[in-house]
């Protein structure tokens, strides 16, 4: 069971998850095995440019509670394809709409 809890403070001012400029690309990218596969191998310099937004794509009929062995294996499928790399993790809506 994980306990720890990060929270950032509001009032501060040099948090940027995400870093900006032109050079720097936002991937909408599915947790679907092709698109993590593309993540474990993009070199070096790409995840300099990149931090992918990963959807998390659960079944098409969603049960009524998530096991937590299902929730486990996609996050480490996700941090597998990611490694030391940054990433942003959204819910699709099919997800938690049912």
């Amino acid at each position: 069971m994980v306990t720890d809890t990060i929270q950032i403070a509001l009032q501060e001012t040099d948090f940027s998850p995400v870093p900006g400029g032109a050079d720097h690309y936002v991937a909408a990218i599915q947790n679907k095995s092709g698109e993590l596969k593309a993540l474990r191998r993009a070199s070096p310099e790409t995840w300099s440019r990149l931090t992918p937004l990963m959807e998390i794509v659960g079944r098409k009929r969603a049960p009524t509670q998530y096991r937590r062995e299902a929730v486990a294996g996609w996050v480490k499928r996700v941090a597998a394809a990611v490694g030391e790399g940054s990433v942003c993790v959204q819910l699709i809506h099919r997800l938690l709409s049912e």
